[in-house]
């Protein structure tokens, strides 16, 4: 392998792409041959999971690093360095130039999570492998800084979970429906209620800049609550700050799957 050749692997299987070759990859299509396009570009079949995008993403790579593109519609491109703690998403319609030698791809798809392993031999110190320009399509959106241990962030993954379990559906959790889920939790120390929920989750609109400081949740631009909280759910899952490896935190013990 060359400091410029790109190493996936998945299931066993290993390939290698070289400068200006390109893979997508997503969902396994029957009785296609893999190949978009003009057919020159082979595809990585992750999962025969009808949640996944037949095109969830498309991996490019350059002479100098290599690029990660979500060609996707809904799901984000989670990215996580290898013996690092490194990770960011890619969001539909994004593009981005990869920062580590080693790292894993996954599509999070409600319970079932699909991905790959990517590696160069490119020394990041030489500028190879290393954050640098974006590529067309823009780079990732960063996420919001939240408090992932914190009762307003399971609030706020409670509002996103009917989008995060239907992928494409625009509906989102009432207040009643998020103290219902957290009092299932253990992380719970008291009961719930409906108004608690509504406090934590204008604290998060508060934080991000959606509505006025109104604890109802009502803005002094009169915006109600139920177009912030679609406002809030799709800021949070643009952001890649909510991912559907969130559900866990509000996933109670005994309703995980088995080996969970």
């Amino acid at each position: 392998m060359t400091t410029t050749d790109v190493t996936i692997r998945h299931q066993g299987e290993t390939s290698v792409l070289g400068p200006d070759q390109s893979l997508t990859f997503g969902r396994t299509v029957e009785g296609e041959s893999g190949c978009e396009g003009d057919g020159s570009t082979p595809h990585l079949a992750l999962a025969d999971d009808p949640a996944l995008h037949a095109r969830a993403g498309l991996l490019r790579a350059l002479s100098d690093g290599w690029v990660l593109e979500n060609t996707g519609r809904w799901l984000h491109l989670r990215l996580l360095e290898v013996n690092g703690g490194g990770r960011t998403e890619v969001a539909p319609g994004r593009s981005l130039r990869v920062p580590w030698p080693r790292c894993r791809v996954e599509i999070a798809t409600g319970n079932q999570v699909s991905g790959f392993e990517l590696e160069t031999a490119a020394d990041p110190a030489d500028g190879s492998g290393r954050a640098g320009p974006p590529a067309v399509g823009g780079d990732t959106e960063q996420g919001l800084a939240l408090a992932r241990g914190t009762g307003y962030f399971r609030a706020l993954v409670a509002l996103c979970e009917p989008q995060l379990r239907r992928p494409g559906t625009t509906g989102v959790a009432t207040a009643a429906e998020i103290a219902r889920t957290l009092n299932r939790l253990d992380s719970e120390a008291e009961r719930v209620t409906a108004k608690a929920v509504e406090r934590r989750l204008a604290h998060v609109r508060q934080r991000v800049g959606i509505g006025g400081d109104d604890p109802r949740g009502v803005s002094a631009a009169g915006l109600e609550v139920r177009d912030a909280a679609h406002l809030l759910v799709d800021l949070a899952l643009r952001t890649g700050t909510v991912t559907a490896a969130d559900l866990d935190l509000i996933t109670a013990p005994a309703e995980r799957p088995e080996g969970g």
